[in-house]
């Protein structure tokens, strides 16, 4: 090759190289592990968003299979299953740069519930941390049941509540109604389960009906109950639909 002829090939690629920074997408979210009392948790923010103070936080639990130990490396657990860690680390969260998002990992399946007064002490940690944050508790399976027991318990942290393809636990009474309550599953899921939060709503959900994809919102009490394609395992790909978003950012603080 010539040196004129090289001289512009290698500009070429030099353009070419720079210009697909311009046009590739950019990672828009951040994950950090974090080391912690009584669980580790990830902290997922939006792009550049660490130093921003956050006006909503989402506490988010798992279900049963993703505990782990005292070893930060178990959570990569979290980012194996369907989980937000999960998404995020693929850039397909939809997480705005004004919202953070904790997700703790326990060290044995449902210790969310049994050890409930380290997870109050959990919640109002954050509601410490961002006193004028609205704070959003939820969960997927195991988690969303011990998101019904506070609910149903009562927390003053709390502004909203959601339910991944969940239930009643044993330890809480039939759900009260609520204010501010998200509660999803999947169309191939058990969805006859529902009949655990008709308190919430002023129609009957346990209509075959309900069972289909279906969104209702109730804007008397901004609870939603929305049915989305998938089962019980993908119930939380859920949070990656508009919906989920639209409901957050409806949340009053």
């Amino acid at each position: 090759m010539k040196p004129t002829v090289k001289r512009y090939f290698l500009s070429f690629c030099c353009l070419l190289f720079m210009f697909s920074f311009l046009v590739l997408p950019a990672s828009a979210i951040t994950t950090e592990r974090v080391q912690g009392d009584p669980w580790n948790y990830v902290k997922i923010y939006g792009e550049d968003s660490k130093d921003v103070i956050p006006n909503t936080v989402i506490i988010y639990m798992h279900g049963d299979c993703n505990s782990g130990s005292h070893h930060l490396g178990d959570l990569e657990i979290l980012a194996d299953t369907e989980h937000p860690y999960k998404y995020a680390k693929q850039d397909k969260l939809p997480l705005p740069d004004d919202i953070l998002m904790i997700c703790p990992q326990t060290h044995s399946d449902g210790e969310f519930l049994k050890k409930y007064d380290k997870l109050y002490e959990f919640i109002h940690y954050w509601a410490e941390l961002y006193p004028d944050a609205k704070i959003i508790l939820g969960g997927h399976s195991r988690g969303g049941m011990t998101t019904y027991f506070v609910a149903n318990k009562g927390n003053d942290d709390v502004d909203g509540y959601f339910f991944f393809s969940t239930k009643k636990p044993e330890e809480a009474d039939q759900l009260q109604p609520i204010n501010n309550a998200f509660v999803c599953y999947g169309n191939g899921d058990n969805v006859y389960r529902r009949h655990y939060f008709s308190n919430l709503f002023p129609f009957d959900i346990n209509e075959d009906r309900f069972a289909r994809k279906i969104e209702v919102w109730d804007p008397e009490t901004n609870n939603v109950y929305f049915v989305g394609p998938g089962g019980h395992v993908e119930a939380p790909l859920l949070i990656l639909e508009d919906i989920f978003w639209e409901w957050v950012n409806s949340v009053p603080y």
